[in-house]
């Protein structure tokens, strides 16, 4: 008599796969696209235009500023595509809890209602708008980098986008207490901005550090011109900040290195907002030169998921760390969304693979224990 065959049951979980998460897996094709016209528009906008005034001919500022206007408006509108790709995966995924969910997305809307605007007019620092979206910035990254610091394929790039936020608080922080200094003509105010502006470098170059040691091993050595490309991006910024010194000086020709020293520690003195000495201009400008350089090393990281977790990086260095500018603040909530979405798509392959592995344990133990013709 021929026993009926045993069958492997029906009802075994599905295999999640990535369209399951909200529609089609998301390209980073717009994400590399977009970090690289940041990295063009602020190369001209933040390190060329500003120390080349009374410096170069006229013409030439005017051409470079006009370009690096450009490029700033494309650039910002790339951040928005990226924001609304993001907004829509993560607002329908249910790999991700719904508390830290509503505070990235409210936090990424109250930055676009308040960059737009921002972005559109001149608005005075001491205005009350550049510090509400730097706060509603800093809220949307703390909690996306929070979240993702216990996963640990995203733990570092997460420890340096929460630099970066902590960074802008400090930031901010400093500035407020040296205008009230001004106001009130206290010393001690003044040593304790001192005191916080000296953290916020720290701290700025605490997080380049770490991206850099995070982007480095993961860039794809194994072809010659990426890793050409990742190597330059970390190079530059140190031969930058070795400009901007007055040894570099000393030991080259100065009808060459002098300008180019003036152009760089005056881009870099507009950029920061602050007074400083040789020392600390050379270091400034070696950060300056990292957080715009190294983004173009993030494209090089082509593994999954760390390759989403290298954009929200680069997008991260972009944003240097200031939010209360308008398209930095941008960059900074795409940061933010894009480090949830490495996060999500880490455990959408993490289930997809624990469920194949079941299924094929399944199949394999029914097969084992089915009982042979007699």
């Amino acid at each position: 008599m021929v026993q009926a065959e045993r069958m492997p049951p029906r009802n075994l979980p599905p295999v999640p796969v990535r369209e399951s998460l909200a529609g089609p897996p998301p390209s980073s094709t717009l994400l590399e696209r977009t970090i690289a016209v940041g990295a063009a528009a602020k190369t001209l906008s933040v390190l060329l235009v500003p120390g080349m005034r009374g410096i170069g001919s006229q013409t030439a500022v005017d051409i470079l500023e006009w370009a690096g206007s450009a490029l700033s408006y494309i650039f910002g509108i790339l951040l928005c595509a990226c924001l609304m790709r993001s907004s829509r995966v993560l607002l329908f995924t249910r790999l991700l809890n719904l508390p830290t969910r509503g505070v990235v997305l409210l936090s990424t809307l109250a930055a676009v209602t308040l960059a737009v605007p921002a972005a559109l007019q001149r608005i005075d620092s001491a205005h009350a708008l550049p510090l509400a979206l730097a706060r509603a910035v800093s809220v949307g990254v703390i909690a996306a980098g929070a979240i993702a610091f216990f996963r640990p394929p995203s733990r570092w790039p997460a420890a340096a986008v929460l630099s970066f936020a902590l960074c802008n608080l400090v930031r901010i922080g400093s500035w407020r207490t040296a205008m009230r200094a001004a106001e009130s003509h206290s010393a001690m105010l003044l040593q304790y901005s001192n005191v916080l502006s000296t953290l916020h470098i720290s701290l700025l170059a605490f997080a380049i550090g770490l991206s850099i040691v995070w982007i480095w091993p993961r860039s794809s050595v194994h072809a010659r011109k990426t890793f050409g490309i990742a190597r330059a991006a970390i190079l530059i910024p140190c031969a930058i900040g070795f400009a901007a010194s007055d040894f570099a000086g000393r030991i080259g020709n100065t009808e060459i290195i002098t300008p180019l020293r003036d152009v760089i520690r005056g881009s870099v003195t507009h950029a920061m907002a602050t007074a400083a000495g040789a020392g600390q201009l050379a270091m400034l400008s070696c950060l300056l030169g990292a957080s715009i350089l190294l983004p173009l090393a993030a494209l090089t990281v082509v593994e999954i998921p760390a390759h989403l977790c290298s954009m929200a990086l680069g997008l991260a260095l972009l944003s240097h760390g200031a939010f209360d500018v308008p398209i930095q603040a941008l960059a900074g909530a795409a940061a933010a969304q894009w480090l949830l979405m490495a996060f999500v798509e880490e455990k959408a392959i993490g289930a997809a693979a624990a469920a194949a592995t079941y299924r094929a344990r399944q199949k394999e133990r029914f097969a084992v224990g089915a009982p042979s013709d007699g």
